[in-house]
């Protein structure tokens, strides 16, 4: 049994992975980058540091990170108060784990700016004890940080906490450092699909899976 949870929030609690890369091809337009969703997706693994340096060096892009944040946060921003939604059963399991007393909270790649109020939008987010994000950890998913951050002030351990991604960089990480990890399923990310069901510890299609287990 499990005491501490820690989910990750796009593409794993809401379904806002296609508007992250919708959003992210439309500003790389912008900037007279025209890349196609299979580059993208292996953007969305990058920081906003690791993106720039990346632009600057592949594509002779110049812009420095805080028009980049402002342009990217704009534009999803919109997705966030219109688009996106919460996954199927995923109220269902936050309520399940917070009758059994489990302490839930959110670890993310998301601007703390942009995820306390969406979380919030989506009614979710008092099921959280709250939510770090990789700008308040100063590092990416990359490394273990954000997660044994989380754990640390959920009071919890490597053999006590579970962790939810979709992503297969991140599960890689938090898989490493120790977790359990359970791989969640999302479009997006569905060509490392295979990989994922390998790496992690289970690998749901859906929350209904935790439900019945």
């Amino acid at each position: 049994m499990f005491q501490t949870a820690i989910f990750d929030m796009d593409g794993t609690l809401l379904n806002s992975m296609i508007y992250w890369n919708q959003s992210g091809l439309e500003v790389l337009e912008e900037l007279g980058v025209n890349r196609e969703t299979a580059t993208m997706f292996d953007m969305m693994k990058m920081s906003a540091t690791e993106l720039i340096n990346h632009l600057s060096q592949t594509h002779q892009v110049q812009i420095d990170k805080e028009e980049l944040l402002h342009r990217w946060v704009s534009k999803m921003s919109d997705h966030y108060r219109h688009d996106v939604q919460v996954k199927p059963l995923v109220v269902e399991l936050l309520q399940h784990y917070q009758r059994q007393g489990i302490r839930m909270a959110v670890a993310t790649g998301t601007p703390a700016i942009m995820a306390r109020p969406v979380l919030e939008h989506l009614g979710i987010l008092s099921y959280f004890e709250f939510v770090l994000s990789e700008d308040l950890v100063g590092k990416s998913k990359r490394h273990p940080d954000i997660y044994l951050e989380t754990m640390r002030r959920l009071g919890g351990s490597l053999s006590s906490t579970i962790v939810f991604e979709d992503a297969l960089h991140a599960a890689t990480t938090a898989k490493a450092a120790g977790f359990y990890v359970v791989g969640v399923a999302d479009p997006v990310s569905e060509k490392a699909a295979d990989t994922l069901r390998a790496l992690c510890d289970r690998y749901i299609v859906s929350f209904q899976e935790m439900l019945d287990q």
